[in-house]
């Protein structure tokens, strides 16, 4: 799925690679496990989430879909 993001036309799917890094966050808390464990994993939350937020401009038209690119 976080290829799919990368596409100009797949643009909304980031929304759910922000709810992933959330969720590894999250899981990382709850879940036991020892500080690298935990630190691994909310650094690879944090990630996630940084990289799908971060856009460049979109460079193409697709016709009628583009008002539904975020």
């Amino acid at each position: 799925m976080a290829v799919t993001a990368m596409a100009e036309s797949a643009r909304p799917v980031r929304f759910l690679n922000i709810c992933l890094g959330a969720a590894l966050v999250i899981a990382a808390l709850v879940v036991d496990g020892n500080w690298l464990q935990k630190g691994a994993d909310i650094l690879a939350g944090l990630v996630l989430i940084a990289a799908s937020v971060t856009l460049g401009p979109i460079r193409h038209s697709y016709g009628s879909w583009s008002r539904l690119l975020v």
